[in-house]
């Protein structure tokens, strides 16, 4: 059980956390909120920056050619109204072809990358994550590797509380038994 917890905990961060990268040594900035995951070439991509001016200048180099492609500023500013905080909110989507790219700006600096089924590895994370946590079946080795078990509890006992069933002569009657008993009624009325 505790270390089927565990597991869980384990891909739900894995999961929260997939594709966070940093530029090698560069420390990205923490003032600058994105789409850690990636942007779709075709979908609106924004960054939020916080405390930066509306003047700021942003700028987007591809990570490859070390070329410029994007050269802006804010597209607007809003303020929380919790915080009061002033953030700036930057609009790229006129950059839509595949790569991977930096974001510079006064308040540093940040990876993103834009590709066809960008939200692909965190799917397939969520799917295994769910596949991992099943217990009525193996989970094989083919597919889960060190994390593979044999099936947690089979489930070939059912034991039903006395609150969701009724009781005529020492028989317990389920509600599913009774809609199967009245599915059974309709179907001989249809002579189905």
């Amino acid at each position: 059980m505790n270390n089927t917890l565990l597991f869980s905990c384990c891909c739900m961060t894995a999961m929260a956390f997939a594709g966070c990268k940093n530029a090698g040594t560069e420390q990205q900035s923490e003032l600058i909120r994105f789409n850690q995951i990636g942007y779709y070439p075709s979908q609106e991509k924004v960054i939020v920056v916080e405390g930066a001016s509306p003047d700021d200048e942003y700028t987007i180099t591809d990570i490859q050619t070390k070329e410029e492609i994007w050269r802006g500023k804010a597209s607007r500013t809003a303020t929380s109204p919790w915080s009061g905080k002033e953030r700036a909110v930057v609009d790229f989507t006129s950059v839509s072809k595949p790569g991977k790219y930096t974001i510079s700006s006064p308040s540093g600096k940040v990876e993103i990358e834009i590709k066809d089924n960008a939200l692909k590895t965190l799917a397939d994370a969520a799917a295994k994550a769910y596949y991992y946590q099943r217990t009525g079946v193996a989970i094989e080795k083919q597919y889960a590797g060190v994390w593979h078990r044999p099936a947690g509890h089979p489930d070939t006992k059912v034991y039903i509380h006395e609150s969701v069933a009724s009781c005529r002569n020492g028989n317990f009657i389920t509600l599913r038994m009774v809609r199967c008993r009245r599915l059974q009624q309709i179907h001989r009325q249809l002579g189905i």
